[in-house]
């Protein structure tokens, strides 16, 4: 499908939207994400990520479940090994969401401009996130923490897995991290100092050599959403091929959401 059909598929689903009665449809969410970091090691050099996803929220199932279909953009690109990373393309998919889970599935046109070559994927895919900083953030008193006082412990999980069913042969991935850091002071301008420990794991059924990897990272930020500026340090271990890499990166990452409907705007606080 060309980038003009494309287009049209998507106008075509916009226009499906607002013939629809606006008491039918439940809101109008969206969301951004993104993150342009500097690996200090120089392998990869500098790069930027980020997507822009628009839905329609159309009804709510039994069980708190809620019918969602969307368009996405999303971009990446780096200054160094561009040939698997610099990417751009449409998305557009259907998923059943009920916290902390979204399961669905999606097609992709993917244009890998390093290589001057472009694809269209269809995959599944369950995703998750969850974080005790928005929802469940603990607050320790002095005389329970003794000299250990800071201002909270937040942390977050975020995981994805996905099965590609027609990009030329099956293939099946699973990425996670499980994040707990400590917010130790805010400063001025409701800026909060946070360290942090994170357990990262990734896993793919097929070209596994340079995907396959676990290990753990440790960092330090200051968030104030929608924005986290840092740094991290990342030992990875390669499981296909037995060897250990280590990474120190400098970051800005941001996520942000709304809901047209009601022009609601909200500072999102994962990734």
């Amino acid at each position: 499908m060309s980038p003009t059909s494309r287009l049209a598929l998507l106008l075509l689903l916009a226009a499906s939207a607002t013939s629809t009665p606006a008491a039918a449809i439940q809101a109008f969410p969206g969301d951004t994400w993104g993150r342009v970091s500097h690996e200090l090691d120089e392998n990869t050099g500098t790069g930027l990520s980020f997507f822009v996803n628009q839905g329609i929220d159309w009804a709510t199932l039994p069980g708190g479940i809620t019918l969602n279909t969307f368009a996405e953009y999303r971009y990446s690109r780096r200054t160094k090994d561009k040939t698997y990373f610099d990417a751009e393309g449409e998305a557009i998919g259907i998923d059943l969401r009920r916290a902390p889970f979204r399961f669905g599935v999606e097609r992709f046109w993917e244009r890998q401009t390093a290589q001057n070559s472009s694809s269209g994927i269809t995959r599944a895919y369950l995703t998750w996130y969850h974080d005790w900083y928005k929802y469940l953030r603990r607050r320790l008193a002095e005389d329970d923490a003794g000299w250990f006082n800071p201002n909270g412990l937040s942390g977050s999980t975020w995981g994805r897995v996905r099965h590609e069913v027609d990009s030329g042969e099956e293939a099946t991935t699973v990425s996670f991290f499980v994040n707990q850091g400590i917010d130790w002071i805010t400063l001025p301008g409701d800026i909060t100092f946070n360290t942090y420990v994170e357990p990262r794991f990734s896993y793919r059924s097929r070209d596994a050599d340079f995907y396959n990897t676990l290990g753990p990272a440790i960092g330090m930020e200051l968030q104030r959403p929608p924005f986290r500026l840092g740094t991290d340090y990342f030992r990875e271990y390669f499981t296909e091929r037995k060897v250990w890499e280590n990474t120190w990166r400098l970051y800005l990452t941001w996520y942000y959401n709304w809901d047209l409907k009601n022009l609601k705007f909200g500072r999102g606080e994962g990734e």
